[in-house]
């Protein structure tokens, strides 16, 4: 193939510091398979043949290779994913696995919410409606009253 008939690839523009925001807005798919689009300390972007954009790390944990997702741009910002990125580094180099790592802290937030949300007055106010034998009316007319105390 001679020069003119080769496709031009189109190049990103970069800072030294890496991506910028305005180069990840124009991320385009090229062709039919999902491009790599490097930023710094080994974070890129994925760019995958339906358009989507998304921020991975393949970083070597325990002598094995894994690919860490932090996300899809543009909901997690340029900013974000290289905080995250920075937090995931740390973790690694401690001997943590990141994905193991939040995947436990997200379901100790979730046990802790639950925790919370049991002993709550209306929770506890229901239990006892429930157990109470009432009539019908009775029962709409607490559960009304409970209703309007909510918001304390």
């Amino acid at each position: 193939m001679t020069d003119q008939t080769k496709p031009a690839l189109r190049t990103i523009k970069r800072k030294r510091d890496g991506l910028t925001d305005a180069a990840l807005r124009a991320l385009r798919p090229e062709g039919d398979k999902p491009r790599k689009v490097a930023d710094k300390d080994g974070l890129y972007v994925l760019v995958t043949k339906a358009g989507g954009r998304l921020w991975r790390w393949t970083a070597r944990i325990n002598g094995k290779q894994d690919d860490i997702s932090y996300g899809a741009y543009p909901d997690l910002s340029l900013a974000a994913a290289r905080e995250k990125h920075q937090e995931a580094r740390r973790l690694v180099a401690q001997g943590i696995h990141p994905r193991r790592h939040w995947e436990e802290e997200r379901k100790r937030k979730e046990a802790e919410q639950a925790a919370r949300d049991a002993s709550t007055f209306k929770v506890l106010a229901e239990g006892i409606i429930a157990k109470k034998k009432i009539r019908a009316s009775t029962r709409e007319q607490w559960h009304y009253h409970l209703a309007r105390l909510d918001p304390l």
